[in-house]
């Protein structure tokens, strides 16, 4: 679809009504005066000849006119789409730029959340061991210390310092 047919903006005119609008030049159909040449132009010749003079003139003027005004409509078309595509190239240059760049960006957002992922899991297998050691620990001390108790218990036992403080058995009779 050309420029002519798509939009038509206002106060321009398509390329397509201009061709239609354009006066026939055809000089040769316009009546010319006759008159002899050995006789000097003056009187009724002299002014039917400026009238014929001025109506070309007037036609030749309206048909350079109406060219004009096409060149103009070419011209603004011409440079419309230079634009469009310089424009438009200049667009797609600074998307492939910015293109670039979010997936330089992504891939360094992707590292660096990769990176913070890997510290957490360390530091979650490293509280997971630090808790798993610190049950060990405290289910260790707690062994050690019924054993200390139950030793300590022993050897009360055997220097018989617990069979004093058992209450005294009454004899039988």
């Amino acid at each position: 679809m050309g420029a002519a047919q798509s939009v038509n903006y206002p106060g321009e005119q398509s390329s397509n009504t201009i061709d239609n609008n354009l006066p026939i030049i055809n000089l040769r159909e316009t009546p010319m005066p006759t008159f002899q040449f050995d006789s000097a132009i003056t009187g009724p010749n002299a002014l039917q000849l400026q009238r014929a003079l001025a109506t070309k003139k007037n036609i030749v003027k309206s048909h350079f006119n109406a060219l004009r005004k096409k060149l103009e409509t070419a011209l603004k078309l011409h440079l419309l789409f230079d634009n469009y595509e310089n424009k438009n190239s200049v667009i797609i240059i600074d998307l492939d730029k910015k293109l670039v760049n979010q997936q330089k960006e992504l891939k360094e957002l992707k590292e660096s959340n990769h990176k913070i992922k890997q510290l957490i899991e360390f530091d979650k297998d490293n509280i997971d061991q630090t808790s798993s050691t610190k049950k060990t620990i405290k289910y260790m001390t707690l062994g050690l210390s019924i054993s200390l108790l139950v030793i300590i218990i022993l050897i009360l036992i055997k220097k018989g310092i617990i069979n004093k403080f058992k209450p005294p058995t009454t004899p039988e009779f």
